[in-house]
């Protein structure tokens, strides 16, 4: 096999609030690159006036720094729910975006719909959406005679599912039918083992 060329993505920092913008940077940054499918440019290297660009581009500042794609968010926060607003451009087409999407959550699931805004912009690009937010169940030793249940995304932010005392091991993931899954596992807390879900 051959080496190909990188797809040179410019992630700048996305419009509205700010600590959440920070966050849907540095995600949106890290799938592209361990998609393996994307060179993500330094944000430093950017000639772009991003306040006056909004959520559109003007071309010719992002060809100046090689992009050959930007992605544009904005992420809005109220009453405990978020919206992430997102486009792709690609910079050799000029200011119309590509890709226009939108997704809304409790504040807890940013990360996993800056996820699927990836998935899509990788499906653009493939044919086939990405795999970020695919979810792996584990258990883990955390001292003599404990093991925990876990959840972790493919990019390893997760959650504690059962962390009682005692080991909980043997993790099995059972669809709902609904595009989610039950879990189930080993526990033995009180001395004996039994099934928790």
């Amino acid at each position: 096999g051959g080496i190909r060329d990188l797809y040179k993505i410019a992630v700048p920092t996305p419009l509205g609030n700010p600590q959440a913008a920070a966050q849907v940077q540095e995600i949106q940054a890290q799938d592209f690159k361990l998609s393996s499918l994307f060179e993500v440019l330094d944000p430093k290297s950017y000639l772009a006036d991003l306040p006056a660009e909004g959520m559109s581009i003007d071309k010719d500042p992002w060809v100046q720094v090689g992009a050959q794609g930007v992605t544009k968010c904005k992420v809005t926060k109220a009453s405990g729910q978020i919206e992430l607003e997102c486009k792709l451009f690609e910079v050799a087409r000029g200011g119309k975006s590509v890709l226009s999407l939108s997704f809304r959550g409790k504040e807890d699931e940013l990360r996993g719909l800056v996820h699927q805004w990836v998935n899509k912009v990788i499906g653009y690009f493939t044919g086939e959406d990405g795999v970020f937010g695919t979810r792996l169940a584990f258990s883990r030793r955390i001292g003599p005679g404990s093991k925990h249940v876990y959840t972790a995304d493919w990019s390893g932010g997760g959650v504690a599912i059962c962390t009682a005392t005692g080991d909980q091991e043997a993790v099995v993931m059972i669809p709902d039918g609904a595009g989610g899954v039950f879990l189930a596992w080993e526990d033995r807390r009180d001395d004996d083992w039994d099934i928790y879900a």
